[in-house]
């Protein structure tokens, strides 16, 4: 081959004459025959395929042939089958777990076959020489792609690929890295040769390998092979069935629940030996949290791939794009942020540099430099061994680390020099990337709504409010449940909302809960996306708005009836917004009706009047700007909103308390005493709810960023000016910087306003890439909260409520079972924010002083004087205050300053004591106490909380 026809894998003859090509071979040949000596040492040593990833394979086809292919994710039967097939040998840390998808245990059924009937040396023989045959196929295709079929090149090729470490180290310990690297080949082959059906089956065999799909189904999608993904799915749809049927109809169920709990089992092979960022991270931050480390992996990985998407949908855009190049960076990119890639699965690494190489060479662009990097490849690998086995973690990680990044960076930066694959002069955007950005978002929708499952502090009582409601069928104003509240009487202003919880748990339990909340969640962001979408059809306009909104809106999505706020807030602001852009009047009759439901279960209704407001102020502005000196004109137009506002001001009496309700409103909105003590009331800080400031920060710089450039380079359209719609969302901004909880009501209203904002914005001016560099990057910077609510759902998928730290950092478990179990009976002086969980656990045997109906029933005195006196600064407390009323125990954290003055008092006897709370009895001088004590056995703490959720209705357990 003459000198002209070089490759990714082969240096320029000036460049690689400096180091003469002979020398580089060389060298490559010493490494191959070194590195496929120690495979061999390895796979002939006495338990060298007996401790090899081969035996992972042959214990989950071992399950499969011996009829329990349903336990195939179930820890306990891998490790029985591993210990099977191993003759008693345990891999470190008991198990190396078998985390691949169903079908691909089911594909290599034949070669456990083998193992069973001819042994496993047979098996793993048979097993290495497929692996074998892949190699040569991968080095087949990699000259191809070079144009590098014979000569000298060739040679300098096909010896760089078989020094690259992980080649031999992969079919040493038989994995299936080859299979997936010439997949990768294949399917890059297939896609330019516009062979759909071969592509698609490819597309299939990298699921073996789920990770790596993801980016690969983003660059499809954008570049418009709607066959290959249509075929791609419906093979995938029957091999799904396939398995379903071999294995199992729950067979998917389980291999989802199961996966993140598998993960833990590596064997040797911990994350430390990943050659990604979560190896990285594992090795600079040797005693950092290994949840964390996992969770920021898998955010990364999962930024990475939205980035990609919005890089490749912004090129597709402009016209400009290269298949090879895009490939390279989708497969590139996943590598290094896959959270699960171990040093065999490196050797796919040569599939983007291969491909790269070669879109530079097709680009006419100067592709031997890259070249050149390429082959240091081996070297690097190798020393980074050395390096590894001497015990200098530091370096070694260097040694891979930089060439991984150094070539994302080259090939991130020369994609835009690639010269098009196919190019497309329309910009507009695609029918399918409007389709993939729509499927994104509903998928990160569900996600979000799901991802909450945190129990609130009063959750405990919205369920016994809502079943004495039921229970005695009509809305009770005489309060059962607190011995404190005598001569108040009850504001039941959130009846509708306990009633229906209570329902829900009765019914269903914690998952009936937790139904509920994803419907209404689900129904809230349903109207953002619609308000959204009636705002701008641009996907890298509305998708990252959307995102970022989404995971702010998401984080209050608790088990309260701030729901139905949201729900309504957000069909308010579709409405709306609906009739400020297309003049649409339907949509105003229908928020009457809303209200009704809405003032019958939370008191955020005045919130829909706040926005019918706003709207009046966005629709005089519009007419302001027609005619800004026709003051007759300023109200044209607005008729049908006030039809809204009274009709719906009106349907704010249509509930039990009439106008009482409007006089308890006005009441709690002038309470300074939550916003003092109470965390949701306070105002947005990094220290009070670092999610919140950070979410709702962004979202502000993007409003403001938004409006100047709409302002300077907008478009212009008819309606309200862009100050007018930045300025509209001003008062609900203050408002969530004033007090945490108001940060849903603000991204609701916010986030449309954005997007159509964003979507007037010029891009095409030669004196707006600053303004286009700003705005990709807050985009980008939007899209990374639902990431990392992403992280947390994968870490964490089972739908159960989590109760840990529901009732701050202490808990009142220990008492109340001790309480129960002396069957002790009386008033209980309580934290406000444990109220609601004893009331649940002990009614009607106790009462208790306070709970989170705050203001709703007791007096603003008593409130003050109760969180006062559990409260952090002792100076404030009074000792005496429990016992102006009846009281008979007297319950306090022990993170409570109070404690030891209580300690102290004689009016008070310790009855009962943990590491989060202390119990006392009331004793009077000169009378016998007035409770006796049944447990004479030493009394266990119980290690857990809990609250009865995860069992029927009506249970009463301490989970021990």
């Amino acid at each position: 081959m003459s000198d002209t026809t070089g490759g990714a894998l082969t240096a320029a003859p000036r460049r690689v004459d400096r180091l003469p090509r002979r020398f580089v071979a060389v060298l490559h040949a010493l490494l191959a025959l070194g590195f496929a000596g120690g495979a061999l040492h390895r796979v002939l040593s006495a338990n060298g395929i007996v401790d090899s990833d081969f035996t992972v394979f042959r214990g989950a086809w071992w399950l499969i042939l011996h009829g329990r292919g349903g336990a195939l994710y179930d820890a306990a039967a891998q490790r029985t089958a591993q210990l099977t097939l191993t003759n008693g040998r345990e891999f470190a840390g008991g198990l190396l777990a078998f985390l691949n998808p169903p079908h691909a245990a089911l594909a290599g059924v034949p070669f456990g076959w083998i193992g069973e009937h001819f042994g496993a040396t047979a098996a793993f023989a048979l097993w290495t020489c497929a692996n074998l045959a892949l190699l040569f196929r991968l080095d087949a295709l990699v000259r191809r792609i070079l144009d590098a079929p014979r000569g000298e090149f060739r040679w300098l090729v096909t010896l760089a690929i078989l020094a690259f470490y992980p080649v031999f180290y992969t079919v040493a310990i038989g994995q299936v890295s080859l299979l997936l690297a010439v997949a990768s080949l294949e399917l890059l082959c297939a896609l330019e040769q516009r062979r759909a059906r071969t592509a698609a089956a490819w597309l299939l065999v990298l699921t073996i390998k789920p990770q790596l799909v993801p980016p690969i189904i983003v660059l499809l999608a954008c570049h418009a092979y709607s066959p290959v993904l249509i075929l791609a799915g419906g093979l995938g749809a029957g091999l799904a069935i396939l398995s379903a049927v071999a294995l199992g109809p729950a067979i998917w169920l389980e291999y989802a629940s199961q996966l993140h709990s598998l993960e833990r089992f590596f064997g040797a092979g911990t994350p430390a030996y990943m050659v990604n960022l979560r190896g990285a991270l594992t090795r600079v931050v040797p005693n950092g949290s290994t949840d964390a480390i996992y969770a920021i992996s898998v955010a990364a990985w999962l930024a990475a791939t939205a980035a990609f998407a919005m890089v490749l949908a912004r090129r597709r855009r402009t016209g400009v794009a290269s298949l090879r190049a895009d490939f390279a960076l989708a497969l590139g990119a996943t590598l290094f942020f896959n959270p699960h890639v171990f040093p065999q699965d490196a050797v796919i690494w040569i599939v983007p540099l291969t491909a790269f190489t070669q879109a530079l060479r097709d680009a006419q662009r100067s592709w031997k430099p890259f070249a050149v990097f390429a082959l240091s490849w081996p070297a690097a690998f190798t020393i980074g061994r050395l390096l590894d086995g001497q015990g200098m973690s530091a370096a070694a990680v260097l040694a891979w680390l930089l060439p991984m990044l150094c070539a994302l960076a080259l090939m991130a930066r020369g994609c835009n020099a690639t010269a098009p694959e196919r190019s497309r002069a329309a910009l507009t955007t695609p029918r399918l990337l409007r389709a993939a950005a729509s499927t994104f978002a509903l998928v990160a929708a569900v996600v979000c709504v799901y991802s909450v499952r945190q129990a609130d502090p009063d959750l405990w009582g919205y369920l016994s409010y809502g079943r004495l409601f039921l229970e005695r069928g009509a809305i009770v104003r005489d309060d059962p449940f607190a011995y404190t509240s005598s001569g108040h009487t009850w504001v039941t202003f959130e009846y509708g909302a306990h009633v229906l919880l209570w329902t829900a748990f009765h019914y269903g339990g914690a998952l009936g809960l937790i139904a509920l909340k994803c419907l209404l969640g689900g129904a809230a962001l349903y109207c953002l996306f619609a308000a959204i979408r009636d705002a701008s059809d641009q996907p890298p306009v509305w998708l990252p708005v959307f995102l970022l909104a989404t995971s702010a809106v998401s984080r209050y999505f608790l088990f309260r009836p701030q729901l139905f706020t949201f729900a309504c807030f957000a069909l308010f602001v579709l409405l709306l917004r609906r009739f400020l852009l297309r003049g649409d009047t339907r949509g105003l009759w229908v928020l009457p009706f809303v209200m009704v439901l809405w003032v019958n279960t939370h008191g955020g209704f005045v919130a829909g009047l706040g926005a019918l407001g706003l709207a009046m102020g966005l629709r005089v502005s519009a007419n302001v700007r027609l005619r800004p000196f026709d003051p007759r004109r300023f109200l044209a137009g607005t008729l049908p909103l006030w039809f809204a506002v009274a009709a719906s001001a009106a349907a704010t009496l249509l509930n039990p308390l009439g106008l009482r309700l409007w006089r308890y409103v006005l009441t709690e909105l002038t309470h300074n005493t939550n916003r003092q003590y109470i965390a949701e009331w306070r105002p947005v800080s990094l220290s009070n709810d670092p999610w919140s400031a950070m979410v709702l920060t962004l979202l502000t710089v993007m409003l403001i960023t938004a409006a100047w450039l709409a302002h300077r380079r907008g478009r212009t359209a008819a309606g309200p000016p862009p100050i007018a719609w930045a300025a509209s969302c001003v008062p609900l901004i203050a408002m969530s910087y004033l007090s945490v909880r108001h940060v849903p009501l603000a991204a609701l209203w916010t986030a449309p306003v954005i997007a159509l904002l964003g979507s007037r914005i010029r891009m095409d001016v030669p004196a707006a890439i600053h303004s286009r560099r700003l705005w990709f990057v807050l985009r980008g910077l939007g899209a990374v909260p639902v990431l990392l609510t992403f992280a947390v759902v994968y870490a964490e998928p089972g739908p159960s409520i989590r109760r840990t730290g529901t009732l701050g950092r202490t808990d009142p478990c220990g008492a109340v079972d001790f309480l129960r179990r002396n069957h002790l009976t009386g008033n209980l002086y309580t934290p406000l924010w444990w109220g609601a969980y004893i009331t649940w656990e002990l009614h009607p045997d106790v009462r208790v002083s306070m709970d989170g109906r705050n203001i709703s029933l007791f007096a603003g005195d008593q409130v003050l004087e109760n969180l006062r006196f559990y409260s952090q600064n002792v100076d404030e407390a009074d000792e005496n205050v429990p016992l102006r009323y009846a009281t008979d125990f007297l319950l306090i954290p022990t993170d409570r300053p109070i404690i030891q003055r209580v300690r102290s008092d004689e009016r008070w006897t310790q009855l009962y004591a943990d590491r989060d709370a202390v119990l006392f009895g009331h004793v009077i001088a000169g009378a016998a106490p007035s409770f006796s004590l049944s447990t004479s056995t030493p009394y266990s703490v119980p290690e857990t909380c809990s609250a009865g959720l995860d069992t029927a209705p009506f249970a009463r357990r301490i989970a021990r």
